[in-house]
């Protein structure tokens, strides 16, 4: 008979205890990097939806069941559900992992600031806000972070593929995959992970039971372990203490089921301007206005503001920028899109059919509308996603308005008022596509090409007075394997211009399959 000295001096009878599995620990902490509303509808102050909250502390949390919920939708879409019910459980498999509720805190472990924002919903087809669609939403600003708490069990023998799988679940707060709360699609709740903490609990022996069972339970905040700061990190910390599964994570980043278009965008507030050459007229670019709506101040240094940059906290440090909203940028490619999807259906033998399938396809790729007072009979949800970037190398200028009397066109007293316009600067931009096809890369070719000659609608206010044009000046295009060659592709920014400009195989093949899809529908 073996058995185990107890702290208390009684032995344990290993040999008729059954064989108990091991219990993984790993903490860290989960940064918001763009404008986040985790929660339900209904707030104290008059939002639409209101930050969940702890009812002991009155801190914002993120529910342990959503944080589940985020990590097995990932691994699922990326591995398939098999690893996901290995890890998360399925209706007859347990889950070998536990979270608990993640509270939040300001970086530096104060009580972190919810503010409220509000925004207005456009209509797609004319890009003017619809009549009364306001909303407003409490937001947790970039820079919170939440104290994740999570804890694998499983037998030894299956720890390591368990361990392995759930990282590359983790992996999804990193690569801009997962995203948190509502309006995610529209670049909301990005996030990033770091200074994580493992730790091995062994239930079968007397100390690892009771380390287990005694462990501090109520999180709390403590200064960040700053040797640990990156995804790789994690892995290599977990090889440390569950030796061999770092080798088991890098097999299983190389896989990704998921069929996506992924395109990197640097996005100038800029247009092109056409100068006559000798050669023929050459376009260059310079520097454009855009006019914000965000967050406007009632009074200015000289007088009533009626406008002013959006500016939010951004990254992983919430340095306040002035942004591009993500609802903006995911409007803006919905008008081009249905503008260029209609352009080619004019010229289909039968436009009328072409016209249907044009909005058909449109919303198959960003998501039922309900315009013109139309409820579809199935909706659908989008299936561009845009990031929500700062604007960087630009500069902000006062300019002074006069409200024109309508009748006489003359000047109205005393109704002097300012704005304040953002001139140039850069915004780099992510926009994916899932369950891509062919005929979504010929639509997203369109668009490219003509944004890289400033031609899109313009984005922001008083666009009808010259303002808000944007230019694509770079990228990097990623292609899923399948697509069109069994291989994926990437084009570069230095390359990007070639196959816009020159096309080739991909491109002729996805230009084919988008006239297919409009004149013949989509299946």
């Amino acid at each position: 008979m073996t058995t185990t000295e107890h702290r208390a001096g009684t032995a344990i009878d290993d040999s008729a205890t059954p064989r108990a599995a091991t219990v993984l620990r790993i903490r860290g902490r989960v940064h918001l990097c763009s404008d986040t509303t985790i929660g339900s509808s209904g707030s104290d102050h008059g939002a639409d939806t209101r930050i969940a909250r702890d009812t002991v502390t009155g801190r914002p949390l993120w529910a342990g069941t959503g944080q589940a919920g985020a990590l097995r939708h990932h691994l699922a879409a990326v591995l398939g559900d098999t690893h996901a019910d290995q890890v998360f459980g399925s209706g007859d498999i347990d889950s070998s992992v536990r979270t608990t509720d993640a509270l939040a805190y300001r970086s530096d472990g104060e009580y972190p600031t919810v503010s409220l924002r509000s925004g207005n919903r456009i209509d797609s087809a004319s890009g003017i806000v619809d009549h009364g669609a306001v909303f407003t939403d409490e937001v947790l600003p970039a820079g919170t972070v939440f104290l994740v708490d999570w804890s694998i069990r499983a037998a030894v023998g299956q720890l390591i593929d368990i361990t392995a799988a759930f990282v590359r679940a983790v992996d999804g707060l990193n690569d801009d995959s997962i995203r948190l709360g509502k309006r995610a699609g529209k670049g909301r709740g990005a996030t990033s992970a770091s200074h994580w903490r493992a730790e091995v609990h062994e239930l079968g022996t007397a100390a690892g039971f009771e380390a287990w069972y005694t462990r501090e339970r109520t999180p709390h905040w403590s200064e960040p372990n700053e040797k640990i700061d990156s995804r790789d990190d994690l892995a290599a910390h977990l090889d440390t203490v569950l030796p061999g599964v770092a080798e088991r994570i890098r097999t299983l980043r190389t896989i990704d089921q998921r069929s996506r278009i992924v395109i990197t965008a640097a996005l100038a507030v800029a247009e092109t301007i056409l100068e006559p050459e000798a050669a023929g007229p050459n376009e260059t670019i310079r520097p454009a206005t855009m006019v914000q709506a965000g967050n406007g101040a009632a009074e200015g240094d000289h007088g009533p503001l009626a406008r002013s940059p959006l500016r939010r906290p951004t990254g992983h440090g919430g340095e306040e920028l002035p942004i591009d909203s993500g609802s903006a940028i995911h409007s803006m490619l919905k008008r081009h899109a249905r503008w260029v999807l209609h352009a080619i259906a004019n010229r289909a033998d039968n436009p009328d059919t072409a016209a249907a399938h044009a909005d058909t396809i449109a919303e198959d790729l960003f998501g039922s509308s309900t315009r013109d007072n139309r409820t579809p009979r199935r909706l659908k949800s989008s299936r561009v996603t845009v990031t929500e970037s700062p604007i960087h190398d630009a500069t902000t200028e006062q300019l002074p308005h006069v409200r024109l009397n309508p009748l006489t066109q003359g000047a109205v007293d005393n109704h002097l008022f300012f704005e304040n316009v953002l001139v140039g600067g850069t915004s780099t931009i992510t926009v994916t596509i899932t369950r891509a096809s062919l005929s979504d890369l010929g639509l997203l070719d369109w668009i490219l090409r003509d944004l890289t000659h400033g031609i899109g609608p313009a984005m922001g206010a008083a666009t009808a007075n010259g303002h808000g044009r944007r230019v694509l000046t770079s990228a990097t295009l990623d292609i899923p394997a399948g697509l069109h060659d069994s291989h994926p592709a990437r084009w570069h920014s230095e390359s990007l211009s070639d196959y816009i400009d020159t096309g080739g195989a991909l491109r002729d093949a996805a230009h084919h399959a988008l006239d297919n899809a409009i004149a013949e529908g989509i299946s």
